[in-house]
């Protein structure tokens, strides 16, 4: 039989999952499980691969959170040199526009906790890069903050407004 071209380009980048490194004996716990019974058997793996490899478990949240705030190199689709550049450009600018901010007294307690408790459970639990979503909205306002500062300041924005610092 033949396959479609969307059918071989998943099975040439997708990569193994959670299921796939299951035992035998574990996956026959959850053949035929409801889904809810199914999440607490997991669970139960999860809570004692932790307490068995508590090492592992510290360098795979390290993985999840760079994986989280750059890239996931393990998507074949995001080894992209385009997308791998503008995701390490995001990081100096969010931090350089969270400085200026701070300067001009924003308000970010509610962001930053929005922010922070997506990015502690991402780093804990399970990441990909497609969960920086919650970040980017800030990471580009801030952005446009630093750049709005260095090009904009005292002058005549786009809609004729003064930009000022």
């Amino acid at each position: 039989s033949k396959l479609s071209l969307t059918e071989v380009t998943d099975t040439m980048t997708d990569i193994p999952h959670q299921y796939d490194a299951l035992t035998p004996d574990q996956r026959a716990q959850l053949d035929r499980q409801p889904e809810a019974a199914r999440e607490k058997i997991f669970q139960q793996f999860a809570k004692s691969w932790i307490s068995a490899n508590p090492q592992k478990y510290l360098k795979l949240c390290a993985k999840r959170l760079g994986m989280t705030l750059l890239f996931d190199l393990d998507n074949p689709k995001a080894r992209n040199i385009i997308w791998i550049t503008t995701r390490i450009l995001l990081i100096p600018f969010t931090l350089f526009g969270l400085f200026f901010a701070c300067r001009q007294k924003w308000h970010l307690l509610f962001p930053m906790l929005v922010w922070g408790s997506a990015l502690l459970t991402y780093t804990l639990t399970v990441t990909a890069n497609r969960f920086a979503f919650p970040f980017e909205p800030l990471q580009l306002a801030l952005t446009a903050l630093v750049i709005s500062t260095f090009f904009f300041t005292g002058k005549k924005g786009p809609a004729g407004f003064e930009i000022v610092q």
